[in-house]
């Protein structure tokens, strides 16, 4: 998210003002409320904890995680039309995209960690709790942040879909994972 407003800056944007930037404390709460009652504590636990094992039973981790991240895409839906929410100031193509490029990040952790759910819950928690405090969550006439999250989370997906089965950090020791 940090690069994402860095590219927002370079490309004659301005930085947001940061609401929570003396508020420590606050942030690291906001963090624990997010993780509980803010959607990831539930999402992972079905996404990756349930359905991610259930799919991989029969397809590939990268297209289990596709389609894990085309559900919890269409899961999402239904926020776009209710007022106030963060999704109804988004572009439903935009945010599938995010959720998509998301899911194949997080099928990734999952699969990386032996089918560990807290990388992903972590990281989840962390993108939702963020974006608020970085104000990339789009507002009506100011959506680049949020799209150039998107980009880069899109960029980072295609890497790790379309990489070859040797671990990038571990090619060195000969370490592979199984498709």
């Amino acid at each position: 998210m940090i690069l994402a407003l860095g590219f927002h800056v370079a490309l004659g944007g301005a930085w947001p003002s940061l609401p929570t930037a003396d508020k420590i404390p606050l942030a690291v709460a906001n963090f624990g409320l997010v993780f509980l009652i803010g959607g990831p504590l539930g999402e992972e636990f079905g996404w990756r904890g349930y359905l991610m094992p259930a799919l991989s039973v029969r397809l590939k981790w990268r297209i289990a995680s596709l389609v894990v991240g085309i559900l919890w895409g269409l899961w999402h839906i239904p926020l776009f039309f209710l007022p106030g929410t963060a999704q109804s100031q988004m572009s439903i193509d935009v945010f599938l995209l995010n959720i998509l490029a998301s899911s194949v990040i997080f099928g990734w952790l999952y699969e990386r960690t032996q089918g560990s759910v807290l990388p992903a819950l972590i990281l989840h928690t962390s993108l939702n709790a963020w974006a608020g405090i970085l104000r990339i969550v789009p507002t009506p006439g100011a959506d680049r942040p949020y799209l150039l999250v998107t980009a880069l989370l899109a960029v980072v997906a295609t890497c790790v879909l379309f990489r070859s089965n040797t671990l990038a950090f571990a090619g060195s020791r000969g370490i592979t994972s199984a498709d």
